[in-house]
């Protein structure tokens, strides 16, 4: 996506914001929370990824979100 290519549909029509503008972030603990960087989305079939700002969250949003595969 961030090629500007649609890995779903194949399309050139991926748009981007700049997620420091919308201040999304996510809860990592009581007390702090981590940004995502910029959302690609493909306007022809909706399909959308973000991506996690800082690195260094990583092992906190793995010991914090469940897995997916271990809902049962």
């Amino acid at each position: 996506m961030k090629n500007g290519q649609c890995v779903k549909c194949g399309a050139r029509e991926v748009h981007v914001v700049d997620s420091s503008r919308t201040g999304v972030t996510v809860a990592l603990g009581t007390w702090s929370a981590g940004a995502f960087t910029n959302f690609y989305v493909c306007v022809r079939c909706g399909y959308l990824e973000i991506y996690v700002e800082d690195a260094a969250d990583l092992p906190k949003i793995a010991e914090k979100w469940m897995k997916v595969g271990d809902e049962s």
